[in-house]
């Protein structure tokens, strides 16, 4: 089986914040008038389009399914931000305003991905996956590597357990990038997952599981 897939997102956003202080009271009949006086605190107009194209290829050969692909994107982005008096950081403990900025940035980048994997049976119990993923992101020239495997056994026809194990990655969102010259040098974030689980009992319409897993951030 093979699938060719072509598609398109777009995103505009148009954000505007203010900070409105009081300017003075004062009393006319019997309503007391109280304008303000705003100041901006943020602005954004951005926008993001994402035209990818994909291919994909399935050989089922002597009870193992083998599967590849590979998918090109290029993001397209026009952001145009305002932040000029800065924000409360919740990574600071000073309550004063921090990273007062503004900038503009329009450019296409290309982003890829290309995969394999491979699902089959190890004699009449056992069932593994194997796989492995990379992919290259043109913004900060970064290179990853996403490997993933899994083991499961049949203990009996409604019982089994399973392990596994996965690495993913991704970018920051692309305005933190561009916001500052330095987040240009940011590695892409990276999570970790060992799980282990059973299938207490399994049934046609229904089963009862439990599963196990812990998580390893990196690069946040």
């Amino acid at each position: 089986i093979s699938t060719l897939t072509a598609s398109h997102s777009s995103q505009i956003q148009d954000i505007g914040q203010q900070k409105q202080s009081l300017a003075k009271k004062f009393l006319i009949g019997h309503c007391l008038n109280s304008p303000y006086l705003a100041t901006s605190v943020y602005q954004e107009q951005t926008s993001d389009d994402t035209p990818s194209l994909g291919y994909s290829l399935q050989v089922d050969k002597r009870g193992w399914l083998l599967s590849a692909g590979t998918t090109g994107r290029l993001a397209s982005m026009n952001y145009k931000v305002a932040q000029p008096l800065g924000y409360l950081s919740p990574f600071n403990s000073s309550a004063t305003l921090t990273d007062a900025n503004s900038f503009a940035r329009n450019l296409s980048v290309g982003q890829t991905g290309t995969y394999v994997e491979a699902t089959g049976h190890l004699g009449a119990r056992w069932t593994m996956i194997a796989g492995a993923r990379g992919e290259t992101f043109a913004l900060t020239g970064a290179h990853v590597f996403e490997p993933r495997a899994s083991l499961a056994f049949r203990v009996s026809e409604h019982q089994a357990v399973n392990g596994s194990y996965s690495r993913s990655a991704q970018l920051a969102p692309s305005i933190n990038i561009l916001s500052y010259k330095q987040n240009e040098l940011l590695r892409p974030l990276q999570v970790e997952q060992f799980s282990v689980g059973a299938d207490l009992w399994r049934m046609d319409r229904a089963t009862v599981s439990i599963e196990s897993y812990h998580k390893r951030y990196t690069n946040e």
